[in-house]
This record gives C-alpha cells, sequence and structure tokens, in this order.
C-alpha cells in the first residue's frame, strides 16, 4: 500500500501449508494464521488498503475456501456470508470495502460480491448474463469485471453502490474485458471492433 506495506503468501518448511503474510518496515514479516490447523491450514492475502486492513482467502478441513478480512485489532475474520464453498476477495477499498467473487451452488459458477463491516456480503448479480467476475475495485468502492453471457462471450461491467451493475458494451464485436478502474470513475480493459480486432478502451 502506500505506506510501505506488503501483503502475499508465504512457503513454509516441509508439510507446513503455506499463509497470509503481512510485511512492514515496522513489524517484520508477520504469520496472519488460517481458519484451521494442521496440513488444510492454507492461507493467502490477496489485498491491502492504506488503513492496514487486509484481504484474502482461508480454507477449512472440509477444503472449502472462504474470504477473510484481517486488522491487527480483530485478526482474521471469515467474511463468507453466503454459504459458499468458496469466494475469494480481490480488492479492499479505503473503508473496509471487499469486493470479490463468491461460488454461487444454484448457477454452479460465481458471481461478483461486496461486502462491508456493516451489510456483510452481498451477491452482485450478473446483470442479464449468467454469472459475473470482478477484476478491480478503486480505493472509492467503483468495482469493474465481467458479466459472461450465455454465448459464451463476456461483457466487461461496472458496478457501483448508486448505479448497481451496468454492463460496459463492446466496440462493436462479440466480447469485452475491464481490467482496472480508478477514483474517477474511468474504467480501462480491452474490447472486440467489428473488424475482429481486439482493442484497449477507456
Amino acid at each position: 500500500n502506500n505506506r510501505g506495506v506488503v501483503v502475499g503468501t508465504s512457503e513454509g518448511v516441509p508439510l507446513a501449508p503455506p499463509h497470509a503474510f503481512r510485511w512492514s518496515a515496522a513489524y517484520g514479516i508477520e504469520d496472519l494464521g488460517a481458519f484451521t490447523k494442521g496440513i488444510a491450514s492454507f492461507s493467502s492475502a490477496m489485498a491491502l488498503n492504506d488503513a492496514g486492513m487486509a484481504a484474502g482467502f482461508s480454507s477449512y478441513d472440509s477444503g472449502d475456501r472462504h474470504s477473510f478480512v484481517w486488522t491487527r485489532g480483530t485478526g482474521l475474520a471469515d467474511i463468507d456470508t453466503l454459504g459458499s464453498i468458496d469466494s475469494i476477495p480481490v480488492d479492499v477499498g479505503a473503508r473496509g470495502q471487499v469486493a470479490g467473487n463468491v461460488f454461487v451452488s444454484p448457477i454452479s459458477d460465481y458471481r461478483a460480491f461486496f461486502w462491508t463491516p456493516a451489510t456483510g456480503m452481498r451477491d452482485l448479480g450478473a446483470a442479464g448474463g449468467i454469472s459475473s467476475g470482478v477484476t478491480a475495485m478503486s480505493a472509492s468502492a467503483h468495482v469493474a469485471g465481467v458479466i459472461n453471457l450465455a454465448s459464451g462471450f463476456q461483457r466487461a461491467m461496472s458496478w457501483t453502490k448508486a448505479g448497481g451493475m451496468v454492463n460496459l458494451g463492446t466496440l462493436g464485436g462479440p466480447r469485452s474485458n475491464a481490467l482496472a478502474v480508478n477514483n474517477n470513475g474511468q474504467v480501462v480493459g480491452f474490447a472486440d471492433a467489428r473488424d475482429g480486432s481486439s482493442r484497449a478502451y477507456v
């Protein structure tokens, strides 16, 4: 983050599963732990905001992977409130919001999710598609990603609390993808043009 803190995954000694870590100049490398102990206690940190909140996922003995948030005050907290077998965070907002992807049993596929401490985890739907996925979120909690259509093609999507999920369309071809978003609401990615070429867009 902008304060020089790093999170990620660190390999243990032989027979010890990888764990999420946090590194800072003040504390060095710290093991963030996992939801269970023993050989199944895998965890990985995926994202971090400037306030020091980390997000990642950890496994249980059943093999289920649940998203977590970590702060020094609360430690590891399970945020998978949809009863899912798998959820993976992508980014953390400035106010502790988390966006990521959660497996939804009725459709046997993933949907974009948005989590806050106040509201818990929310399935963002698919805006007319069959599934969706988060690829990025800005510090101001503007989400970008994809909608998966029944045709097999993807469409870039944008989601905000105020506007919901929006299909961003294409440049005349069948598919598009969103890769990043900033605090000004600008989304970038690639999209197919009418001639079949793939073009960068904003």
